[in-house]
Order: structure tokens, then C-alpha cells, then sequence
């Protein structure tokens, strides 16, 4: 299967999951579409396996990514509320979404774990490999544009929740995420950097 028709099953699986997510309330879809789509490609894909041999400074490297990228929001947040005021309804938004289906905080870890899990295994594994190849050589501002280009693609199947805000967040952390995969040759900086960042921002110390 071509990494075009990968992005494609992606873009379908995400944009129904979070249609589901926008109206009906309900993550249940997008979590096991989520975790098929992941597990196909365990299972099926070569070149995705490789990618999840762990080491302890790939961990460690998703660690501090994680606490920085939620340390950076916290901080933007701050200065963002300030200078624009209307922003605030629309992350209370955003944050009614994700809370729908009032789910306890040990429950919600735990779903939004897997879905984030399974997001890095599909849309940052074998999709981005040929921006992997070029990792070595990214050397020019350009070269990087194939990842944020992604990012945008990954940030619009998102639309489908109904929250501009959420498609522009999954634009910049996909950026992020996409970044560390392609530059360290490995899936387990993104998941861990993504779960971390979900955990801390959205459940133990939510913006609003």
C-alpha cells in the first residue's frame, strides 16, 4: 500500500472519529478505529515495527519534549488569553469536546493514551518515511516543508469536531511530532512527547 493511500485511510478514519466526537459525544469510534488502523500496521507493515524499538534515550528525549511542549503552551496560553480575550470561549469549547462523554480522569488517561498512541503509529510512521530518508539532509528551511505540510493534512481531519481551535493545535504539535519522528528515526519521541502532553494539558492541568 502507497503512503498517499495511507494518508487517505488516515485522513477518513480521523475525520469520522472526530465527527463522531463533535456529534455524538462519543470517542468510542475514533478509538477503535483508531486502534485497528494502528494495529493493522503492526502487524502487516515492515516498516513499522522498526520503529517502535524503544532505547532509554528516545524515551528521555520524548520525556523532556513532552514537559517543554506543555510548559510552552502553559505559557502561551497566559500571554495568548491576555491579548486576545475571545479565545477563552473557544478553548472552553474545545475543552467540552474532549469532555463529553464525562469520563472519570483515570478513564479518560487511559483513552486518550491510546488514541495518541495509535495517531503517531499511523500518521507519523510509514506515511512519513520518505521525510525520514531526507532527515539527514535538512539542512535548507524548504526541506522541512513536506512535514508541516502533513501536519496541515493531520490538523484538518480534525475539522471534522466541529473546533477550529482543535485543528490549529493538531497543526502545530503535528509539526512538532512530526519533526521528532523524522529527525530521530523512531516513533517512540512522538508518542511519548504526544501522551505526555495530552495527560498534563488536558487532564491534570487544563488551561481552563
Amino acid at each position: 500500500m502507497s503512503s498517499r493511500l495511507d494518508l487517505a485511510i488516515a485522513f477518513f478514519v480521523w475525520s469520522g472519529g472526530f465527527l463522531a466526537v463533535g456529534r455524538l459525544g462519543s470517542w468510542l469510534p475514533l478509538a477503535l478505529a483508531a486502534t485497528l488502523a494502528a494495529a493493522r500496521l503492526l502487524w502487516r507493515d515492515p516498516l513499522t515495527r522498526p520503529l517502535l524499538r524503544p532505547s532509554a534515550a528516545l524515551l528521555g528525549l520524548g520525556l523532556v519534549a513532552g514537559l517543554s511542549m506543555a510548559a510552552a503552551t502553559w505559557g502561551l496560553w497566559v500571554w495568548a488569553v491576555q491579548s486576545v480575550p475571545e479565545l477563552r470561549p473557544e478553548v472552553v469549547q474545545l475543552y467540552g469536546i474532549l469532555r463529553a462523554e464525562k469520563l472519570s480522569r483515570p478513564a479518560l488517561a487511559a483513552l486518550l493514551s491510546v488514541v495518541a498512541s495509535s495517531e503517531e503509529i499511523v500518521w507519523r510512521g510509514r506515511i512519513l518515511e520518505k521525510c525520514a530518508r531526507a532527515a539527514e539532509r535538512l539542512t535548507r528551511p524548504r526541506q522541512l516543508l513536506p512535514v508541516v505540510g502533513h501536519a496541515a493534512f493531520y490538523g484538518a481531519a480534525h475539522l471534522a469536531s466541529g473546533s477550529w481551535t482543535l485543528a490549529l493545535v493538531a497543526f502545530a504539535c503535528g509539526t512538532v511530532w512530526g519533526l521528532l519522528r523524522v529527525m530521530q528515526r523512531s516513533l517512540w519521541p512522538a508518542i511519548v512527547t504526544h501522551v505526555l502532553w495530552d495527560l498534563l494539558v488536558l487532564i491534570a492541568w487544563p488551561l481552563v
